[in-house]
Parts: structure tokens; sequence; C-alpha cells
């Protein structure tokens, strides 16, 4: 009897499971073989779901950015104040700090290596998700504001990759909440 595949299945695991392969070896050195070797699947199954790498490398970052949103918004409840929900995403962020630093890191490994147009577009679009995400949870007014905010977790985020002594997400975030 032949095995029945759940194609959704099989597709959110190749997806989930090549994030960490871009994290570690970069895009420039991921091919569709060698996601294919590490991931236990053979080329023809990678090519069935993608048309490329870079199709892949694109659901991947899409569907990782709304797990991320997903999650944030799980913690970040509309009921608390401004002051609660700093607190929370500080919280997040200590959490999820090395896979946030990844995330960043394979973005501009994704744009070095595809410094085009289209590539800078969709890396602009996933970062609008994330940025108008932060600013409706944060309950942060107008769009100028939220950017500036996600601008400040980003800097945060690209600090603490920088330099791990880099200042406590705590007490930055303490500098927002006291600008608020």
């Amino acid at each position: 009897m032949p095995r029945v595949v759940d194609h959704e299945e099989q597709r959110a695991a190749i997806l989930d499971g090549c994030f960490d392969l871009f994290a570690r070896k970069g895009y420039g050195s991921v091919t569709m073989r060698g996601a294919a070797r590490e991931l236990g699947v053979s080329t023809g199954t990678l090519y069935h779901y993608f048309d490329s790498k870079e199709e892949l490398f694109r659901r991947m970052f899409e569907r990782n950015a709304r797990r991320d949103i997903v999650e944030a918004e799980g913690i970040l409840t509309e009921g608390d104040d401004l002051r609660m929900r700093l607190l929370k995403l500080e919280e997040y962020l200590e959490q999820r700090a090395d896979h946030l630093q990844a995330v960043l890191m394979v973005a501009v490994d994704y744009l070095r290596n595809h410094p085009e147009p289209t590539a800078r577009a969709f890396l602009a679009e996933t970062a609008a998700l994330y940025r108008e995400a932060l600013g409706e949870r944060l309950g942060l007014p107008g769009q100028i504001l939220g950017a500036s905010t996600f601008s400040f977790v980003l800097g945060m985020i690209l600090h603490r990759t920088l330099d791990p002594a880099a200042p406590a997400f705590s007490d930055q975030l303490a500098v927002l909440a006291a600008l608020a």
C-alpha cells in the first residue's frame, strides 16, 4: 500500500528545518542538494514544493516571521499598560535573543547575496509585518512611532549580536518607557 503524504505537513517540516540550515551556513553556501541532504529528503522533493532556493528561502523566512509575531502577540496582551507591555517585550527578547539575532543575520546575508530591488522589497515587506505587529501590540499610535520602536528593537538585537556585553534589553527598554 502506498504511503500517504500530507503535503502541507511535509512543506512545513521542510521550511522549519531550513531556518537553522540558512542560519548556520549562510544563504550563499546552501544549495538545494545540500538542503535536501541535511533535511533527509530528496532533491526532487524540494523541487516538488519549491521552484528554487530563493523561493524556499522566502517561504521559510516569511513563515518564521509569522510564527515570531504570533508568539510575541500571545505575550503582549492589550489589557496591559505600556510599561507592562515593555516588560513583557523585554522578557520575550531575552528568551528569544539567539533566535532573533539569527533572523537578523539571515536577512542581512540574504540581502548581501541578492542586492537587487526585489530582494530588498521582500525583506521590507517582512520587516513591515514585524514593525506593524510591534506597534499595534505596544499600542503605539502612528506609523512613525511604531517604526521608531522597531528600529530601536532592531538596534538592541544588533548591538547584542556585535557585543554580548551590550546593555541588557531591560535597561534599554526602560529608557524607551521613560521616553513614552
